[in-house]
């Protein structure tokens, strides 16, 4: 059956213009006359195939092209029922799916489980700009679509064609449109062609790549511990020769536990603890007990009792004269007394006057008290008593300064101190970034367990905490030891660097007791700014004693380095702790992603609204196909008004495209209906 579509009626007289030259009456455009005289031919004449039918004003189905191939029959399918953007929409929604569940199976994984050559940003970031590109695809459309919506609900000026012509070409038209604000469907499509521009970004926002330190079990940490102190290796306490130099015994400890007591007593922080942790970050879960030395000093300067005397002697001069020397002896409420001597140097002028006097004085003096290793451990009364290695008591006074003149010393203070074995506990011991080791230490006094054998059968002498001792269902690890001989040294050697004197300028003389040995020191140069008298060693303790400004923290510190000296000796074994790397892991921030998604459910959701306010109100689904707005004609333009503005820039187009409003035919036809004008701008 034959397609027909009615045009206005032939008149009769059709034929005059058959015999005219239509290309020069419809192509030539030399005047407004023309265009005046073509918009007046009868449709016969506008269109050849009426012309051909003798004026007949029904178009016949053979005036069209037959082939409509199946490929072309499909093209009409998809575009009629937005099956092309159905399509995109849903592709979009899953390029989203398969981010998400990338990203569920790779969070909190780490990254060097990531198998392929591409970072995932990389891989997330590539499907979300195929999301992105299908989002625009539907966006694109739904513009296209709205400008024939807008057309066809209300009169509307021309211009406003080419507003929502350029918003479907991308952001910069969306941009353009949410400020005219034609229409609420139009604005919220534009503003999602803008949102959806974030996509890929966000997308990438919820990744992150974070750090963590996790265990490597292919590497060792270790930090040491002592449970015993045998560096003699159990010898034969009557097996070994003493050294006697002058009156001393030659006390054999190792150049460790020297070189410790000096490091501990010095000024500044001490070294830190002795880890192997190889990758700079460590740590040990569990608390270590070790071996240890603890110590410290109770001022007891307000229990002193001073007994004092003097003497007549000579001083450092080429002409001597008689001087005060001062002794005092000062009491403590347990162990030994401490000496203080006072002696004022001067110089004689040539009528034998003192000038240039000074008084010097003992800085630090200590005294060791005397208890027998036999009595501490055998007899009745101190079993199970504290393993007390040194207690000695000493006098610290403050230097003269730079006052001249015969002075008098200031008054002392006293401090009773006393060191011995200990348990220290290290808690919460880390490396952090090859810094440390960091840890918490908490100490527990030793006791001497009861012990039925003999000196010359003990290889070592057990020790243990209270709670311990108080606890027979404890045994093994929380037990110490130490060897006969090993005790026996220690105890000797710190019995003579504690017995020490030291003074801030010379002494004629100086006596001091040790072991019940009286000496005589020689004789001096006087410009020597100090002397000290004991043991080599003990002379180092001496000055830094003297110059501390706190003997119970210099001590604590003295202390703390003896047992890092037994920690990592011979005795020591190894506890093994977590080594940490860096490793880098997936992260997923799953906030980033509402936008994405939102953007794709509210696109999805406007095209539905779109494709139903089509299909109720019977709009043609044309979107951005041009050939519409070649097809259709406006009618009812007075093109005389064209006549009056001539093609001289785009200004002018722009004023009769704002001027001319105009609606799609409400009966179907290809044709624009102009409902009204506005003044053309000059």
């Amino acid at each position: 059956m034959a397609a027909e579509r009615n045009f206005e009626p032939a008149p009769e007289d059709c034929t005059q213009y058959n015999e005219q030259d239509t290309a020069t009456s419809v192509t030539s455009t030399d005047s407004p006359a023309h265009i005046s005289s073509y918009s007046s031919l009868p449709y016969c004449e506008k269109d050849p195939r009426l012309r051909s039918h003798g004026g007949n004003d029904t178009l016949q189905q053979s005036d069209y092209p037959q082939r409509r191939t199946l490929f072309r029959r499909t093209k009409d399918l998809f575009r009629s029922f937005w099956l092309y953007e159905i399509l995109a929409g849903v592709f979009s929604l899953v390029c989203l799916t398969t981010i998400v569940i990338v990203l569920l199976y790779q969070d909190g994984r780490e990254l060097d489980n990531w198998g392929w050559s591409l970072l995932p940003n990389v891989v997330i970031s590539f499907i979300a700009i195929l999301a992105k590109a299908s989002i625009a695809v539907v966006l694109s459309q739904v513009l296209s679509q709205l400008k024939w919506n807008l057309f066809y609900e209300r009169p509307t000026a021309i211009v406003h064609l080419r507003t929502l012509h350029e918003a479907s070409r991308g952001p910069q038209g969306s941009a353009k449109l949410i400020l005219t604000s034609k229409g609420l469907l139009a604005s919220c499509a534009a503003g999602l062609t803008l949102v959806a521009l974030l996509i890929d970004p966000f997308v990438q926002l919820s990744l992150t790549f974070p750090s963590r330190l996790v265990e490597d079990i292919n590497q060792n940490s270790i930090f040491l511990k002592a449970q015993s102190f045998t560096p003699s290796a159990y010898k034969d306490p009557w097996s070994v020769t003493d050294v006697v130099i002058g009156a001393y015994q030659n006390f054999e400890v190792t150049n460790e536990i020297m070189a410790s007591i000096i490091t501990g007593a010095a000024d500044g922080p001490l070294p830190a603890q002795v880890v192997n942790c190889p990758s700079g970050n460590c740590t040990w879960t569990e608390p270590i007990s070790t071996l240890g030395i603890c110590g410290s000093c109770h001022e007891s300067t307000e229990l002193l009792i001073r007994n004092c005397s003097s003497s007549d002697t000579d001083t450092y001069t080429e002409n001597p004269r008689e001087v005060t020397t001062t002794y005092c002896d000062y009491s403590f409420p347990s162990g030994p007394a401490v000496g203080v001597w006072t002696y004022p140097n001067c110089h004689t002028d040539s009528s034998n006057e003192l000038i240039n006097c000074y008084t010097s004085w003992t800085l630090w003096n200590s005294s060791q008290e005397d208890f027998p290793l036999w009595k501490q451990i055998y007899e009745e009364q101190d079993q199970n008593g504290p393993a007390v290695l040194a207690k000695f008591n000493a006098l610290q006074l403050d230097p003269p300064g730079n006052d001249s003149g015969i002075l008098t010393a200031p008054d002392p203070r006293g401090f009773s101190c006393e060191l011995h074995f200990c348990e220290k506990m290290v808690s919460s011991l880390k490396v952090v970034n090859g810094a440390g080791p960091v840890s918490e230490t908490s100490e527990e006094v030793l006791y001497w367990l009861p012990s039925n054998d003999s000196i010359l059968d003990s290889s070592a002498f057990p020790m243990a905490t209270k709670s311990v001792m108080t606890n027979t269902a404890i045994e093994g690890p929380q037990n110490y030891s130490v060897s006969y001989l090993d005790l026996s040294n220690l105890q000797g050697y710190l019995a003579m660097i504690f017995a020490v004197s030291y003074a801030d300028a010379l002494l004629n003389t100086y006596s001091m007791t040790a072991n019940n040995l009286s000496f005589e020191l020689p004789t001096a140069p006087h410009f020597v700014p100090g002397l000290s008298f004991g043991l080599p060693l003990g002379a180092h303790l001496g000055r830094l004693f003297a110059n501390s400004q706190d003997v119970n923290q210099t001590l604590s510190k003295l202390t703390t380095s003896m047992t890092e000296a037994i920690r990592t000796g011979s005795n020591a074994t190894a506890v093994y702790g977590q080594v940490l790397v860096s490793k880098t892991y997936i992260h997923v921030r799953w906030a980033w992603l509402s936008l994405p998604l939102a953007t794709m459910l509210l696109t999805c959701g406007l095209l539905l609204i779109v494709a139903i306010q089509c299909r109720n109100k019977d709009i043609p689904i044309w979107k951005d196909d041009p050939l519409p707005l070649l097809l259709h004609r406006l009618d009812g333009l007075d093109y005389s008004m064209l006549t009056d503005n001539k093609r001289s820039g785009p200004s002018d187009l722009e004023n009769l495209v704002r001027a001319v409003h105009i609606k799609m035919s409400s009966d179907k036809s290809f044709m624009f209906e102009r409902t009204h004008s506005v003044p053309i701008k000059g």
